[in-house]
C-alpha cells in the first residue's frame, strides 16, 4: 500500500494525494497553504538565470579576441569550456550545440540545488 495521507515516509515532505492536491505535510513544511507552483518557481528561475548566463559567458569566452587577455583561472571557475577552447579548438557549432549547453546544465543544475536549499532551510513565517 502506498504511504498514509498526511503520514511522512521517504520523501514525504512532498507527497500529494491521488488527486494531486497538496497533502497536509506539504502544508506543514511549507508554512503556509499555498499553491506548489507558485512555491517551487523560485528555484526553477535560478535555474533558468544561471543557466542563460552561463550560455552567454561560454560564448563570449569562445568569441573573445586574443586581445582582451582574459584571466585563466577566472574563466576555469566560470566557464569549465574554456579548457577545451585553450587544448584544443572547437568549431562554432559545437560551442554553441555542444560545449555551451553543457556548462549552462552544469550551472543551471548548481542554481536549482540552491534554490531548493533556499526553500528548505529559509525561515518560515
Amino acid at each position: 500500500m502506498g504511504p498514509v495521507r498526511g503520514c511522512p515516509d521517504a520523501g514525504g515532505r512532498f507527497q500529494r494525494d491521488a488527486r494531486g492536491r497538496a497533502t497536509l505535510v506539504d502544508r506543514e513544511a511549507c508554512g503556509k497553504d499555498r499553491d506548489n507552483e507558485h512555491l517551487f518557481s523560485g528555484p526553477l528561475k535560478l535555474l533558468g538565470s544561471i543557466g542563460a548566463v552561463s550560455y552567454l559567458v561560454a560564448l563570449v569566452a569562445y568569441l573573445a579576441p586574443h586581445r582582451w587577455n582574459l584571466n585563466p583561472q577566472l574563466m576555469f571557475s566560470l566557464c569549465p569550456m574554456y579548457f577545451v577552447k585553450t587544448m584544443f579548438d572547437p568549431s562554432l557549432v559545437a560551442v554553441f550545440f555542444l560545449l555551451a549547453p553543457m556548462n549552462a546544465a552544469v550551472y543551471g543544475s548548481l542554481g536549482l540545488t540552491l534554490g531548493y536549499a533556499w526553500l528548505a532551510f529559509r525561515k518560515r513565517t
